[in-house]
């Protein structure tokens, strides 16, 4: 039976999910994934070979395979969703979002965005919270604070950025836990920083009218 998260952290490594194909709609239980292709729908799937795997002594991973177009029967969209949030308990805007990512070849570049969703069925309700570029063929891992998100949902998602360039890429080993009292300090030292840019743009689009 899927329930809603209730207590952190939650880690997912897939190494109890079921693999799949590229055509398969079946994903990993209690998540869900969007891929509106019409022959390719099965990405990303969970692949039981030891190169998509990050998890130590673990064999698997979710292999994604990004089509520069939705031409030929993929989708131009691709996300999956972790298990909802139990609001009642947990703050949104108070989450660390972790994954670990690899691209399979140096000629590929892919590209991720973390956000929260309001309805897993429906790609227009995700709302971008950070871009996670620059994935090369070492695994490296991505942390996402979610302190400032002001929108609504309780669906955690990352999403493949956009339908640029073709690639092939592996995620491993999602985690959502609370944001340690470092990274909210951080956050909240940063603000006022962020202000202050602001104001001053505003007080030069003031100055430069005058003129």
């Amino acid at each position: 039976e899927c329930v809603a998260i209730d207590s952190l952290p939650f880690f997912e490594d897939f190494e109890s999910q079921p693999t799949g194909s590229s055509n398969l709609h079946d994903f990993a239980y209690c998540w869900h994934r969007y891929n509106n292709g019409t022959t390719y729908f099965g990405y990303p799937y969970v692949s039981s070979s030891a190169s998509y795997n990050h998890t130590p002594s673990g064999n698997k991973g979710l292999y994604w395979d990004n089509a520069s177009s939705s031409s030929s029967g993929y989708g131009d969209q691709m996300i999956v969703i972790a298990p909802p949030i139990d609001t009642t308990v947990i703050e949104m805007n108070n989450l660390m979002v972790s994954f670990w990512a690899t691209a399979s070849s140096t000629s590929y570049h892919p590209e991720f965005l973390v956000g929260i969703m309001t309805d897993p069925n429906d790609p227009n309700t995700f709302q971008e919270i950070e871009h996670c570029r620059n994935i090369g063929t070492s695994w490296t891992q991505f942390e996402v604070p979610t302190a400032g998100f002001e929108g609504f949902g309780n669906y955690v998602a990352i999403k493949a950025a956009g339908q640029s360039s073709y690639w092939y890429a592996y995620v491993d080993d999602i985690k959502i836990d609370a944001m340690q009292e470092e990274a909210l300090e951080t956050f909240a030292d940063a603000e006022p920083i962020e202000e202050e840019i602001e104001e001053a743009k505003d007080d030069y689009l003031v100055a430069s009218l005058a003129k």
